[in-house]
């Protein structure tokens, strides 16, 4: 599927589907056929050691330019966050529509492999596997440990094999234990009970002196309360003094660093904790959902509140350099139950009226995978349906240009419909606008369900869903 044809000739669609206006229930229910068709086809139909998971929906790391130590690749992942992202988006499909009867059964074939993701306090965003080579200069390495790593990405140093052994993180949990909460509800498979009361708590912004330098530079104000990304000890470093940090920084790559890793032990990078935004929406958009309170939603909120007063769309996500994620983030939680974000989200819908392009799309800055167009204008338009009632909001216009464009965007077939995926994750900091992840069938998925809300909202009162 790696061309683009016309919509109406190959799907069978009403000309009507490519004007600026929204498309009847039968367009959109043929359409939503193909999409889902799509995102089954892509499921990974059995393990094949070192190289795919069973259950999983493939995605891509890849380096956009060259960079120290990691070179240039383009590699197939396995991780816990796109398989956790997409069984949401589909556990969110299939509320709305439970005749799509593929879906239950694609999220049996992935509780495996959600599980292997467990670790100790939380979920891992990759899969504990032997280590790729060897883990020491001096030292011979133990293959008979695990270590956590991509599964085929190419390391070819030790450094970044040690680093690679990342810790577990709160984006990762809340996303899995999401995930584990829409099983219990549609398909019934409790969770299980070392899960049910994980908490995110002990991990927040309060009487720190350490401050990641992503966030020192982005004048985040110190002891936000605030939930921090990593599920572990930092170690300690004084950040506030510059001279101090700079020196940090050049022993970056020397056992002198907070940031040196060490083999076989979980890593935070660079050594001290971090804030995100985005990841501060997802642990409220869980907490909301279970219905549980914890200490750090008020000041997760007020960090959000001031990223978005501050309009730091496109830098609020440490690990989020596209524009509209935060918007996607934000406007999903408080459509959960999130009320704390009601003043964000009111900026945000103001902010997806003012910035559409006169083509319906919405752009992310030009160092993001060329503007990361496609995937802009897939998280904007999962916004605002997710917003309200389109002519409540005001934003019926938008949601029907924006509509338009993905449409003209679609790789499509006789019996499929796929949009290429976008940066949906990051590496963080100084890969930040480097090292992506982007899956097709996370974005096609995303879309499948735009596709269902703009029919559950363009409905006929009183009747019943058309299927």
């Amino acid at each position: 599927m790696n061309h683009r044809i016309c919509l109406v000739l190959l799907c069978g669609l009403p000309f009507g589907l490519m004007a600026q206006s929204l498309p009847g229930a039968d367009s959109l229910t043929r359409l939503i056929r193909k999409t889902l068709q799509f995102v089954e086809s892509q499921q990974v139909k059995e393990t094949i050691p070192g190289y795919e998971f069973a259950g999983e929906w493939p995605s891509e790391m890849q380096m956009k330019s060259p960079y120290p130590l990691l070179g240039k690749h383009r590699s197939y992942d396995s991780n816990c966050f796109s398989l956790a992202a997409t069984l949401n988006i589909l556990a969110d499909v299939y509320t709305l529509d439970t005749s799509l009867k593929a879906i239950p059964k694609l999220m049996d074939k992935a509780y495996p492999q959600l599980m292997s993701y467990v670790s100790k306090d939380g979920f891992n965003f990759w899969p504990l596997l032997p280590p790729g080579g060897s883990l020491s200069w001096y030292r011979s390495t133990d293959y008979r440990q695990r270590v956590r790593r991509p599964i085929q990405f190419p390391i070819l140093n030790t450094y970044i094999r040690r680093a690679a052994n990342v810790m577990n993180d709160n984006d990762d949990t809340a996303q899995a234990l999401l995930a584990l909460l829409r099983y219990e509800r549609l398909l019934g498979i409790p969770i299980p009970d070392s899960l049910r009361n994980l908490s995110f708590h002990s991990y927040r912004d309060t009487l720190r002196d350490n401050r990641h330098y992503y966030n020192h530079f982005a004048f985040v104000p110190y002891n936000t309360g605030a939930f921090l990304t990593w599920r572990g000890e930092e170690r300690f470093f004084p950040t506030h003094d510059l001279v101090l940090l700079a020196i940090n920084n050049a022993l970056f790559l020397t056992p002198l660093s907070t940031a040196y890793p060490k083999a076989y032990t979980p890593y935070m990078p660079y050594g001290s904790n971090d804030i995100d935004a985005v990841v501060n929406a997802n642990v409220l958009h869980y907490l909301t959902e279970v219905q549980r309170y914890e200490p750090g939603i008020y000041g997760a909120a007020q960090f959000i509140h001031r990223k978005v007063h501050l309009k730091r769309y496109s830098k609020a996500g440490v690990y989020y350099p596209n524009r509209y994620h935060l918007h996607h983030a934000v406007i999903k939680a408080f459509k959960s139950g999130a009320n704390e974000l009601k003043p964000s989200v009111e900026q945000l819908i103001k902010h997806l009226k003012v910035s559409q392009k006169s083509n319906g799309s919405y752009h992310s800055r030009w160092l993001v995978n060329r503007r990361d167009i496609d995937q802009s204008t897939l998280y904007a338009l999962h916004a605002m349906l997710m917003a309200g009632s389109m002519k409540e909001t005001g934003l019926q216009p938008q949601i029907e240009k924006a509509l338009h464009f993905l449409l003209s965007r679609l790789s499509v077939s006789p019996e499929q419909a796929c949009l290429n995926g976008g940066v949906y994750f990051s590496g963080g900091t100084v890969i930040r606008n480097t090292l992506y992840w982007s899956s097709d069938a996370y974005s096609t998925a995303l879309f499948l369900h735009c596709l269902t809300l703009i029919r559950a909202q363009t409905a006929e009162p009183n009747s019943a869903p058309n299927r």
